[in-house]
Parts: C-alpha cells; sequence; structure tokens
C-alpha cells in the first residue's frame, strides 16, 4: 500500500509532503528505512518525521542515509 501511494504521489504530485507518524514513534516502524529509501528514489524528498527523540542517536546515520538530512 505504501508503494502505490507514493507512486501515486511521485506521478501526480512529488513536491508533496509526507508525513511519517502515526500511533506511537515512528522510528519503532521496522520498515520506516525502507519506505524513506523508495520515496526518495521516487523523488519525493519532502518528508517530515515526528519521533519524541528517544531513539535518534540509534538511528540518526541511517535515517541520513535513507536521506530524511538533507
Amino acid at each position: 500500500m505504501f508503494k502505490k501511494i507514493i507512486d501515486e504521489i511521485a506521478k501526480n504530485k512529488p513536491s508533496a509532503y509526507i508525513h511519517y507518524y502515526g500511533m506511537g514513534e515512528s522510528t519503532l516502524d521496522e520498515d520506516l528505512f525502507k519506505k524513506l529509501a523508495y520515496a526518495r528514489s521516487k523523488n519525493v524528498t519532502n518528508a517530515i518525521l515526528f519521533t519524541n527523540g528517544q531513539t535518534l542517536l540509534k538511528y540518526y546515520k541511517s535515517l541520513a542515509v535513507a536521506g530524511l538530512a538533507e
């Protein structure tokens, strides 16, 4: 479902902002980095990640590699 949504955004409005959050801490999603990388591969680069910050020290390099740091 995520890929289908990103594909449609990439086709119709690649400048849209994608908000990564939900019920709880977003960095607990085991597929978060794959999702970020997939969106970036489709040139959907306006990502906003909501986090309480507790896991950022653990994941900051992975977030940067996935393209969230720019």
